[in-house]
């Protein structure tokens, strides 16, 4: 190796900004079958690694946004090593913040989904509250979307709260209606129904 090869190195290791977690990207798109936590948990699929600013833009560049995936995808960003399951051992004490955006408010999901990613991932949180985020999705339907935080710790209302009303503010900040709600789902109420999106809500912001 020559003295200005590895100086090149060096210049491109000094490039590189990493991110404080490393994270997986995964995907699970509709198969036409109805769901089951056993046919899920086949279908969805982890595509992308990340642990740089770097990674980060080279898979937003080259993934299609969430208003153009098929009605019933969800898309998940989940830390490394925590699977984007109710079941997985650093989800299954926790839940998750929910906004679910009407149809009128459809045509931003591209624009709130982004800029919660880089809120989270370039630690725009509280630094225990970000070592309690676990994952964050998006979810498509037919006439709405809905936006997902995921946190380990469903009863630290400290840090359940803290989390909440940062991402709140990043949403408010891009423009997200002051009349729509956050509700927090707990995980354990999930798998009793084994749906996502049922029960009663332990809190609002």
């Amino acid at each position: 190796m020559t003295g200005d090869q590895g100086s090149n190195e060096t210049e491109q290791e000094k490039s590189v900004h990493p991110l404080q977690f490393s994270w997986t990207f995964w995907y699970d798109m509709p198969r036409g079958i109805k769901p089951s936590q056993e046919n899920w948990s086949n279908n969805v699929k982890a595509f992308a690694e990340i642990d740089s600013v770097e990674k980060f833009w080279a898979v937003i560049n080259n993934i299609v946004e969430p208003s153009r995936l098929p009605p019933g995808s969800n898309l998940h960003v989940f830390k490394q090593g925590i699977r984007p399951e109710w079941e997985d051992a650093m989800n299954e004490a926790g839940g998750k913040w929910v906004v679910t955006l009407p149809k009128k408010e459809l045509a931003r999901i591209d624009e709130f989904w982004l800029n919660s990613l880089i809120a989270i991932l370039g630690e725009h949180f509280e630094a225990k509250a970000s070592d309690d985020i676990c994952g964050f999705v998006v979810s498509v339907r037919r006439d709405k979307g809905r936006l997902a935080l995921w946190n380990k710790s469903a009863l630290r209302e400290d840090l359940r709260r803290s989390i909440g009303k940062r991402w709140r503010e990043v949403l408010c900040e891009r423009g997200l209606p002051r009349d729509l709600e956050l509700e927090y789902m707990v995980h354990k109420d999930a798998m009793a129904y084994d749906r996502s999106y049922v029960g009663k809500a332990l809190d609002r912001l």
